[in-house]
């Protein structure tokens, strides 16, 4: 953690910390999610499983989703978070695009279960890995984007309303929404379930470890 925070003390040092984790977010997402057929928690479950379906990349469906808000973040909320979050969201979405020119998804290093014990071990270690690169942009003052913004956007608006019912709901739809997504069965609902746990768990651990 002592790193962490000397990387937090310049803007260069915080801003590069911030692409950092983006790519590391989104090497997590081609070497566990993808491979797995899994939608993960937020807006980010959501064009997982648009992209399951119709082959829309994921790096352009962040970028069209998350750009439009962090423009209205820019002259809503706090002018930094937004520019940090939009670093991580450009970053994110590039590192997936570059990642599949270089044919990740077909290198030895993507981990693709091919029984559900093993799929399981790939929603926990993303859970596990993404609740701490999350945590860690959220120290550096930003987010990753997607319901994180959307859940600024209600406290700024809203202060006395709990985000994390939204949260919570945009998670839930995501889960029910992958047994229909993922050929009517039970499994994805379940690995779904499983990240939303392991990432939350690792995130709060970290936020009340940091206190």
């Amino acid at each position: 953690m002592s790193l962490i925070r000397k990387l937090g003390n310049t803007r260069v040092c915080r801003y590069l910390a911030i692409a950092l984790f983006a790519v590391a977010y989104a090497m997590i997402y081609e070497i566990f999610v993808f491979p797995n057929n899994f939608a993960p928690a937020g807006i980010n479950g959501i064009v997982t499983m648009v992209q399951y379906l119709f082959h829309f990349k994921v790096g352009y469906l962040s970028l069209i989703i998350n750009l439009p808000m962090l423009a209205v973040a820019w002259f809503v909320l706090d002018r930094s978070y937004a520019l940090r979050t939009l670093t991580f969201t450009l970053v994110f979405s590039g590192a997936l695009l570059v990642s599949e020119r270089l044919g990740i998804a077909e290198s030895g290093i993507i981990f693709e279960a091919t029984d559900t014990g093993g799929r399981l071990l790939a929603a926990i270690a993303a859970g596990l890995f993404n609740g701490f690169l999350y945590s860690m942009s959220v120290r550096m003052g930003g987010s990753t984007g997607g319901t994180d913004v959307v859940g600024e956007f209600i406290h700024h608006a809203h202060p006395e309303y709990n985000s994390v019912w939204m949260i919570f709901t945009i998670n839930a739809i995501v889960a029910v929404s992958s047994f229909f997504v993922y050929d009517f069965k039970y499994e994805p609902v379940i690995l779904c379930a499983v990240y939303i746990f392991v990432n939350s768990r690792t995130s709060d651990a970290i936020f009340k470890g940091n206190r």
